[in-house]
């Protein structure tokens, strides 16, 4: 297996808002407004488009020759030069082929992941697996961190009582990145409802914020790196409570029990 099979380049969001959620999400994550485009380090990006509802409308991916050789396997449908995938929980991946994926850089804050709650996280990495990505870590049957290449996680799943958002993410260069980060969150207005801490699986710094549009962000810095051969950790879900935060301070209810978005959207 390669290093790097596959590397999460942009999502779309839609907003009944855009012209306004665009240049928003902007000013709160770092990035820069170009057209439709929020853009963030390393060419990745948010792409925000009208829609009904505010929330999640696809992944993007640059995928390398496994990556599309197990997605049309999963019965990937053809759009353009690119294949599209929709797994169980009704969340589409667009994943456009190239022939070498290039290594993340982290310039500055660079789109991350996605943390999405399942009604069933273990039929989600069945899966994820199945498209060749690897688990990283797993807590029982609850909580699984996945990847296509060596960053901890780029697509993870939470038992939740519906399919939602539970973060998505920018990663930060570095700690004094995130705190620069935090910064700019309450400049603009926001507050933090949960760290800065650490998390125990993934190792990474954070702070989660709720925008103005419901959705739950995630800013990280130090999120671990992994080898192909590296082995799973396999954890008792009891394993959830002291994982949250190696700093100690527990979470508020809303982080536990609140979604940080809808499920999946379309665009209008």
């Amino acid at each position: 297996m390669a290093l790097w099979n596959a590397r999460l380049r942009e999502i779309v969001l839609a907003s009944p808002v855009a012209e306004r959620a665009a240049p928003y999400w902007a000013a709160l994550l770092g990035g820069r407004v170009a057209s439709d485009r929020i853009e963030l380090g390393d060419d990745t990006g948010i792409r925000v488009v009208d829609g009904s509802e505010c929330g999640l409308v696809e992944a993007r991916f640059d995928a390398g020759p496994e990556t599309i050789a197990r997605a049309q396997q999963l019965a990937a449908g053809q759009d353009g030069t690119s294949l599209v995938v929709t797994d169980p929980d009704g969340w589409r991946l667009r994943l456009d082929p190239v022939d070498v994926v290039r290594p993340m850089k982290l310039p500055e804050a660079t789109l991350s992941h996605c943390t999405l709650m399942s009604e069933t996280p273990m039929q989600q990495r069945a899966y994820y697996e199945k498209a060749g990505f690897l688990l990283s870590d797993a807590l029982g049957d609850i909580f699984c961190w996945l990847r296509p290449n060596p960053v901890h996680h780029t697509m993870a799943f939470v038992t939740g009582p519906a399919v939602g958002i539970n973060h998505l993410a920018v990663e930060l260069p570095d700690a004094g990145s995130l705190i620069g980060a935090v910064d700019r969150v309450v400049a603009e207005g926001g507050t933090i409802e949960f760290g800065p801490g650490r998390h125990i699986f993934g190792g990474n710094l954070f702070a989660y914020l709720i925008d103005a549009h419901g959705l739950r962000w995630e800013l990280c810095a130090e999120l671990e790196r992994r080898e192909p051969d590296s082995p799973p950790g396999l954890h008792t879900a009891e394993a959830r409570a002291r994982s949250i935060n190696l700093f100690g301070p527990r979470p508020p209810a809303s982080f536990l029990e609140v979604a940080g978005g809808p499920g999946p959207v379309a665009a209008a």
